[in-house]
């Protein structure tokens, strides 16, 4: 065989290797869903119920968007998962909504922003 093929060979064994070791010690993320136009509809009934002023209820919306978008990221890492939104998908998937709402309430209760 020529240079230029066991070389090609050789490369192409070797990075099949690589990939199925990444594969081994880092697998792909699993697929999870949460339901986050129900968690978001919970919180906006309860703003709605209180009748806060437009300054608190945009304070309060910072900080809860930003308290969702922690958590989010969080669980992703945590769960080392790919959250899909519960509507998407029709069966197969763990739903983490209760984890999610669970640190969304544990992170806006650090800040003291809690729910009411």
């Amino acid at each position: 065989m020529s240079d230029w093929l066991t070389s090609l060979c050789a490369g192409v064994v070797g990075g099949l290797l690589v990939l199925s070791a990444d594969r081994l010690i880092e697998p792909p993320p699993r697929m999870a869903t949460v339901d986050l136009q129900q968690i978001l509809a919970e919180h906006i009934e309860s703003v709605g119920l209180r009748q806060l002023d437009k300054v608190t209820a945009t304070k309060e919306a910072t900080a809860y968007g930003a308290a969702v978008q922690a958590s989010l990221d969080e669980l992703e890492r945590e769960q080392h998962a790919l959250l899909l939104p519960a509507p998407a998908v029709l069966r197969g998937a763990p739903d983490l909504t209760d984890a999610l709402r669970q640190r969304i309430d544990a992170r806006l209760a650090q800040t003291g922003a809690a729910r009411p």
